[in-house]
């Protein structure tokens, strides 16, 4: 029992320090690979050194380096753009202070000028009012010698004469113009009336009809008149038209009564006449005209 003991104690010691060997050239294989973020050349600073990794060499100190310069740059940047700026400045006050000026000059200008015209036009006003007076004055003395002594209107007899034949001139003139109107209305009534009353021996005793009773008080002497013709016209009763009758006549009627007929249709229907009227009879009808042509009323 005592000899067992010693060689499990010996086995013990023999596998510890195989495994001890074994951990040992593990460990000298890692430091010889190096990892992929290794560069350089290898060196034999240090045990078992290969090579430096990426991430001790000395990239820290060379962003300083260049970081370091940038400093004064920006400075004067700074310094550049104070310069600018207060360039700017000057710049604008000095363009300010030319339109503060120019603005003034202009003021000053349109005051003047304003002053200039007041003047003027008070002067205009002055030399209009003094010629205002002026004649206000020759008119008082003009009127003057119109009146004499007595205050009486002085009458220049050349004058009063061509005023007076200027006048009746105007008045004959007038007269002349009216006269000729007058008369070429009585022409157009004339025409117009006796052209209706041939109508009325016509088939168109229709059309000469309506015309004369339109023509109303107008229309009268010129029928009275008529009524001396011997001529005869359609058969027709006034007021009362067969269709017969436009187209020819079944008796004649004399030209007399058919005017006696129209003149009583005018009187009674288109003036204010309440009496007796005469027949078919044309002096009894120039009576009438003569004694109530004026007096009637006409135009119901």
């Amino acid at each position: 029992m005592s000899v067992a003991k010693p060689l499990a104690s010996l086995v013990l010691a023999a596998s510890t320090f195989a495994g001890a060997m074994l951990c040992a050239s593990n460990a000298t294989a890692s430091e010889q690979v190096p990892p992929s973020n290794i560069q350089g050349e290898t060196s034999n600073k240090g045990p078992n050194r290969v090579g430096v990794p990426l991430e001790e060499k000395s990239a820290p100190a060379k962003q300083e380096a260049k970081a370091e310069p940038a400093k004064p740059a920006e400075e004067k940047k700074d310094v550049a753009a104070s310069k600018d700026s207060e360039k700017e400045a000057k710049e604008a006050e000095k363009a300010a202070k030319k339109a503060a000026e120019a603005k003034a000059k202009e003021e000053k200008e349109a005051a003047e000028k304003k002053a200039k015209e007041e003047k003027e036009a008070a002067k205009q006003k002055a030399k209009e009012e003094k010629e205002a007076a002026k004649a206000a004055k020759k008119d008082a003395k003009a009127e003057e010698k119109k009146t004499d002594k007595k205050g009486q209107p002085v009458v220049d007899p050349a004058k009063a004469a061509a005023d007076a034949a200027a006048a009746k001139a105007a008045a004959e003139e007038k007269a002349r113009q009216e006269a000729l109107l007058a008369a070429k209305a009585k022409a157009e009534l004339s025409e117009k009336a006796t052209g209706a009353i041939h109508k009325l021996t016509t088939p168109g005793w229709r059309d000469g009809e309506a015309t004369l009773l339109s023509l109303g008080k107008n229309a009268i002497p010129f029928l009275i008149e008529a009524m001396s013709s011997t001529q005869v016209t359609p058969a027709y009763s006034l007021g009362s038209h067969t269709k017969a009758d436009a187209g020819r006549a079944t008796r004649q009627r004399p030209l007399s009564e058919v005017a006696a007929e129209l003149l009583r249709t005018i009187v009674t229907t288109q003036s204010d006449y309440k009496g007796e009227l005469p027949t078919v009879d044309q002096s009894a009808w120039q009576a009438w005209w003569a004694a109530n042509g004026k007096q009637v009323n006409f135009g119901r």
